[in-house]
């Protein structure tokens, strides 16, 4: 088939078309993948000129019994239009069912004529697939049988042609097989690229609308061109040939996004005609200029220290093209290929599952990648090797006699909360950690990066546990430091809520602390409107009651009365 080879110029055939036409095409459904090595096929009702019986859109849908029965005799011509003549290889024919409930239920109504036919044959795919051969005529025809077909509910058909713009295609029944048929137009792109321009170049196709006939073809692209389908996607086209035909197409207006790797070099408006060839020639300078931007990157990912490799790490980025994957080799490489020397990239790492008690590497790191400073070294280079240390997780073993470090909680209480802290230009600051871990000796927290680190343990609002400090120059050799923490003896204190002069008897009192992200503490108030607070460690608290202002309060007398004052917001 001229356009199947035509395509295959671009790159191989990948699977991933299949899915990719749901979201190009809505209503296409996949099918089943018996057909075969073209894969399955869903070629909706068309309307060419036929003569004989009605077929495609208006094609009479039979009772379930009949169209189970299969016709005692199948024959078809393909009728030649112009120089358009049917090849006699290449023909297929589908036996086509309803699939899933909902197509199930749509063949239900249209047999209850409460839907339209035409509905029911879009709701349907092929599920096995016959290849067949046609003998030429000497009108140009080519006639299909005389042969028996198994039994189907539809059938649909699909041939060649001499003329790449031109398919039969047609669906029908066992009582309702058309005596001939024409063949369908589609529109085509032929793209001329730059010879004196080594290196990728890719095409993205974008759509601009939908042609009446867009349906004809879609089942026709995805058993035989997905590549081309993946193209309106985020999988570019490769354009590798000088000269390169992309057919058939939906005549309708498309966009073409010509890229060298992540550098856009042109991006044309094409409005495609039914039976014609739309131009598109890559222009040298851009894609010359293009050339010269884009670079290979070779990234080497070991470990800090040791130079260990990094082994199936997941390195992900995106550029025009999309989303990019890949993964490190044995030598911890990793290849990205066509990106702009310009720009710096941002990476996703993705580590390998943990098989030690104690991970050794977080689930996921982002770092960003200065390209633009690694390839100033050598403005004429295309290719760079570039080298990236990573840092292991170190742990912070916290052990306690009065802080409970597990995860279990009594009743629903949150307490206590834990925190890691990292000493910061004289000051602490909260920082992120991978993993918090219950363990038989204390609790294990994951430290990313050097420091000086201290655990601090939220017993209430009001109460807070500070461990010892560590520092990761001076962990051991496994990476672990060991610190510990108890529960502070700090003192009492006693609050009387009042709201406008009275005390708030048996009033949900919410107490929130200082530490940011900390959940309040709800104390009941007795008939005074008195609670008492063990174990104050914090300076100030914030209280607060229903349909009342939140008032901060400081913490350094061991009795104090809040006057709330009624929130009038």
């Amino acid at each position: 088939m001229k356009f199947v080879g035509r395509l295959r110029a671009a790159g191989g055939i990948g699977l991933a078309g299949l899915l990719l036409v749901w979201w190009l095409w809505p209503g296409v459904q996949p099918g089943d993948g018996s057909g075969g090595a073209a894969g399955p096929l869903a070629v909706a009702p068309v309307s060419p000129a036929i003569e004989g019986t009605t077929v495609g859109r208006d094609a009479g849908v039979p009772a379930a019994a009949d169209i189970l029965e299969p016709p005692r005799r199948f024959e078809i011509l393909l009728r030649p239009e112009g120089a358009a003549r049917a090849l006699t290889t290449g023909i297929r024919l589908g036996l086509a069912y309803p699939s899933g409930e909902e197509r199930a239920a749509a063949l239900d109504q249209t047999e209850a004529g409460t839907a339209a036919p035409a509905d029911a044959g879009a709701l349907t795919e092929v599920g096995e697939w016959l290849d067949l051969s046609g003998t030429a005529l000497p009108d140009g025809s080519v006639r299909v049988g005389p042969l028996e077909l198994p039994a189907a509910p539809y059938y649909r058909l699909e041939a060649p042609s001499s003329d790449p713009l031109r398919w039969y295609l047609a669906q029908f029944v066992a009582g309702a097989i058309p005596a001939s048929i024409a063949p369908h137009a589609a529109a085509g792109l032929r793209i001329t690229r730059p010879t004196a321009i080594q290196g990728s170049i890719e095409l993205s196709l974008r759509r601009l609308g939908v042609a009446a006939d867009e349906a004809d073809w879609q089942g026709l692209l995805r058993s035989h061109a997905p590549a081309l389908i993946e193209a309106y996607g985020e999988t570019p086209l490769r354009i590798e040939a000088a000269q390169m035909e992309l057919a058939p197409l939906p005549a309708a207006p498309l966009e073409a996004i010509v890229r060298v790797g992540a550098i856009e070099i042109g991006r044309s408006t094409h409005a495609l005609v039914a039976g014609q060839w739309s131009e598109l020639a890559i222009d040298p300078l851009a894609a010359q200029v293009g050339a010269e931007l884009a670079i290979d990157l070779d990234l080497v990912f070991v470990v800090r220290d040791s130079g260990d490799a990094v082994v199936d790490l997941e390195v992900a980025h995106e550029d025009p093209r999309g989303r990019r994957t890949l993964r490190s080799d044995r030598a911890g490489r990793v290849r990205l290929a066509g990106i702009d020397r310009r720009l710096p990239l941002t990476l996703d790492l993705a580590f390998p599952p943990a098989t030690e008690d104690l991970p050794v590497w977080p689930e996921t790191r982002t770092l960003m990648l200065p390209v633009d400073t690694i390839a100033a070294a050598d403005p004429d280079a295309r290719r760079f090797r570039h080298r990236i240390e990573l840092d292991r997780l170190d742990w912070l073993i916290v052990r306690s006699r009065s802080v409970r470090l597990g995860n279990e909680r009594e009743g629903g209480n949150p307490w206590p909360v834990h925190v890691l802290q990292r000493r910061e230009q004289g000051g602490w600051l909260d920082v992120p950690a991978d993993h918090f871990i219950a363990r038989s000796d204390g609790l294990a927290v994951s430290l990313t990066a050097p420091g000086e680190y201290r655990l601090a343990s939220a017993l209430a609002p009001w109460s807070l546990a500070l461990s010892d400090e560590a520092d990761t120059r001076r962990r051991g050799s496994d990476g672990r430091l060991t610190v510990d923490i108890e529960a502070p003896v700090g003192r009492s204190v006693e609050l009387e809520v009042l709201g406008a002069g009275q005390p708030l008897a048996r009033a949900p009192v919410y107490l929130v602390g200082s530490l940011r992200g900390l959940p309040p503490a709800v104390v009941t108030a007795d008939e005074a409107g008195r609670i008492w607070l063990n174990g104050v460690t914090a300076e100030r608290i914030a209280v607060e009651v229903s349909g009342y202002a939140q008032r901060e309060v400081t913490l350094d007398a061991p009795r104090q009365v809040v006057e709330l004052q009624v929130d009038n917001d």
